[in-house]
């Protein structure tokens, strides 16, 4: 129960990158009859995003808390953190990537103007 506060104040530290993700599933939600594409594209890089937040959250407000008060090594956190950095980092860019595919999904050709 110790572990709480920092847990809290931690997850207020992520709050607006989950607030986003949130507003992301809502939006796609909305748009979803005019360009299901795109929406599915926002709803699933939206989830995959609040995921990781929620998953840092818990990473660096509880998990690393109890490992550091247990006694674990040094070492053996600073392994975990760093698979967990280039892992992160994979997923990070697959959102991305999703989101630049939702804006151009559906659209048609571009047609040039005649002078």
């Amino acid at each position: 129960m110790s572990q709480l506060p920092v847990f809290l104040s931690v997850l207020l530290g992520y709050s607006p990158a989950m607030a986003i993700s949130v507003v992301g599933l809502i939006v796609a939600a909305v748009c979803w009859q005019r360009t299901p594409q795109g929406a599915l594209l926002l709803i699933v890089a939206s989830s995959i995003q609040l995921l990781l937040t929620l998953f840092n959250a818990w990473l660096y407000g509880g998990y690393l808390p109890r490992m550091q008060q247990s006694g674990e090594s040094v070492a053996g956190m600073a392994q975990m953190l760093g698979f967990w950095t280039v892992l992160g980092g994979v997923l990070h860019a697959l959102v991305y990537g999703l989101l630049i595919w939702a804006v151009f999904a559906g659209r048609g050709k571009a047609e040039r103007a005649t002078p």
